[in-house]
């Protein structure tokens, strides 16, 4: 069997002082030094490279199980986020500083498992549930 690709040395970077479960980890597009962590405990960002962490809520319970984060690459500062905890969506336009919840009552299912934003169009956002559906949201 050939390996293609051979890593020198792993190093864990903590982020919080108890162990997590990681579930999503995504980079500003704009910076490496920006990152989001999607968590069972919650929503953590870095804007120093990993060097310090602050968990985030602002609109959002402290305490979610953040299964999914996206960053709209048209938009960097808005982020979405899928919390299995409450079966939602919730989305920032600061940069994860505050939220704001979106109404997925018309879903079948409200467990988001894979979410993408259409590169052509900000506000169209395409979710794969758990219940094995695609679906288009149309933000106004």
């Amino acid at each position: 069997r050939r390996v293609l690709f051979r890593f020198e040395s792993f190093r864990e970077q903590p982020f919080s002082e108890e162990r997590l479960r990681v579930r999503s980890i995504v980079f500003d597009p704009r910076t490496a030094r920006t990152i989001y962590l999607g968590t069972s405990s919650g929503f953590f960002r870095s804007l120093d490279g990993g060097t310090t962490w602050e968990q985030r809520g602002g609109g959002m319970p402290l305490h979610t199980d953040a299964s999914v984060i996206i960053v709209n690459d048209l938009v960097p500062d808005e982020i979405y986020l899928a919390d299995d905890l409450r079966g939602t969506i919730y989305i920032s336009t600061d940069r994860g500083t505050n939220w704001e919840g979106l109404d997925l009552s018309r879903l079948p299912s409200p467990l988001i498992r894979a979410f993408s934003i259409d590169p052509f169009d900000p506000k169209r956002v395409y979710l794969g549930t758990i219940s094995g559906g695609v679906y288009v949201m149309n933000r106004r």
